[in-house]
């Protein structure tokens, strides 16, 4: 299209944006949204000049969350670069309100104003208010950082329905501050923790939910790390993850001076706690001989019985068999 209107070239393309929601079952498409159909491009704070320097393409919306919230068939989206928060009516594809941006339906409060934002979330709601979290960029479209540019933070907002303001609820600055170019994220725990993840600055942190300030930003820190090298994470979470590898553990056998060591392995297993060894004079006549703790990567157990067949069994905590591994043959 010609975004000569808007200050881009005459020949050039809007990086347009859409929502779906797909039955995994029927694969049916039941509900599909389009930004350009919905937003005017003239709310981008992104230039249209910048189309010449990325293939004549105007990234005007730059959509980069969806979620639920807790009213049936509405549905909270992030606009980064109309630097907007969307609440949408599914049913008819209209704005239940705006939060930022140049049209927004809140008055924004001191310490409640973001840009450039990642991954907006619904938290809760009252009949009066919503509570929403984001993680607030505020940076950057050049490769250096404007002076006076806000340092990127965590954000809770509380919004009042009523009164149709937005204020600062908690907020959570790294230290030492950074300013974040793109990415980023804010989870919130099971605990009320929140978990922020500092998109291409690297970082991971957790914090109480009480946060902190841009003037004391080690407040309330619980721990922070930083991903080596270059490498960096969209966004980063918090989870209790557990490992069930597919295939069955590993196991070798070694005679030295005497002594059977058997060796235990089973690679992604997050559960094994110990290792249970099994030993006899025929591979289908096995007994167990010992046991030992997991101990690191590989465990290393000295056995009591010279075999020849040996077999481990990987349990749990609670004494729980995980798995087996295969019969193995002790070669003198």
């Amino acid at each position: 299209m010609d975004l000569t209107p808007y200050g881009g070239p005459k020949k050039g393309y809007v990086q347009d944006f859409a929502i779906q929601e797909v039955d995994l079952q029927t694969n049916q498409l039941l509900f599909f949204w389009d930004a350009l159909q919905h937003i005017p491009l003239t709310d981008s704070f992104e230039p249209a000049s910048s189309a010449t320097s990325s293939g004549n393409i105007w990234d005007a919306y730059h959509l980069n969350s969806v979620g639920i919230t807790d009213t049936d068939g509405e549905i909270l989206v992030s606009g980064r670069n109309t630097w907007t928060i969307y609440k949408i009516d599914k049913s008819t594809g209209n704005f239940v309100w705006q939060l930022g941006g140049l049209h927004s339906s809140f008055t924004i409060g001191t310490g409640a104003e973001f840009s450039w934002q990642h991954d907006a979330r619904f938290l809760s709601s009252t009949p009066t208010t919503n509570t929403i979290s984001m993680f607030d960029d505020n940076c950057c479209e050049g490769d250096t950082v404007p002076p006076g540019t806000p340092y990127a933070h965590g954000l809770v907002l509380q919004l009042d329905l009523g009164a149709m303001t937005a204020s600062l609820e908690t907020s959570y600055y790294h230290d030492p501050l950074i300013n974040v170019s793109s990415q980023g994220n804010v989870q919130t725990l099971s605990n009320s923790n929140k978990f922020v993840g500092w998109g291409q600055s690297q970082y991971f942190s957790e914090f109480s939910a009480a946060g902190n300030t841009e003037s004391n930003p080690s407040l309330n820190l619980l721990y922070d790390a930083q991903i080596p090298a270059n490498n960096y994470t969209y966004r980063a979470y918090r989870e209790t993850w557990v490992g069930t590898p597919y295939y069955p553990p590993s196991i070798a056998v070694r005679s030295s001076s005497g002594q059977v060591t058997v060796y235990a392995s089973w690679n992604g297993s997050t559960e094994t706690a110990t290792w249970q060894v099994y030993a006899g004079k025929s591979s289908n006549m096995l007994s167990l001989v010992t046991s030992s703790a997991k101990s690191g990567f590989e465990t290393a157990i000295a056995s009591p019985n010279n075999g020849p067949y040996f077999q481990v069994r990987a349990l749990n905590g609670s004494g729980g068999v995980l798995g087996t591994s295969k019969v193995v043959k002790l070669r003198r």
